[in-house]
């Protein structure tokens, strides 16, 4: 045997069942349980359910009233008035400072189920 390329390509071929023989065989149930283990997530399954139950608290929360305060003050340095002098009749001076405050209520008083099924996706 003179030719190299020959020698090569029956050296493969026997080394070839030792190779194969040293492999284990592989079955999907091994391979879930050592897919499992490794996750990274595995350790994280009480704060996933943790978060899922704020998405909850969340979606159950959008049903309740929401209310909204607020307030606003604007104060001009100069007034706009009327200068005329009605016979009978005085037109005030409008003030300088002017104050408003509002408290706005709503609350969802239907929607169609869709909370309901939000928090069975959660």
């Amino acid at each position: 045997m003179s030719n190299p390329i020959l020698r090569a390509v029956l050296m493969a071929g026997l080394a070839l069942p030792a190779i194969a023989a040293a492999q284990q065989p592989l079955d999907l149930a091994a391979l879930q349980r050592a897919a499992v283990a490794r996750d990274a997530r595995a350790g994280q399954r009480a704060l996933l359910a943790k978060s899922a139950d704020l998405r909850v608290q969340g979606i159950e929360d959008a049903l309740k009233p929401q209310f909204n305060v607020s307030a606003s003050n604007s104060h001009a340095s100069d007034v706009t008035y009327v200068s005329i002098k009605l016979p009978g009749a005085s037109v005030p001076i409008p003030p300088k400072d002017r104050w408003s405050a509002a408290l706005d209520v709503s609350q969802v008083l239907y929607d169609g189920g869709a909370a309901g099924r939000k928090s069975a996706i959660e």
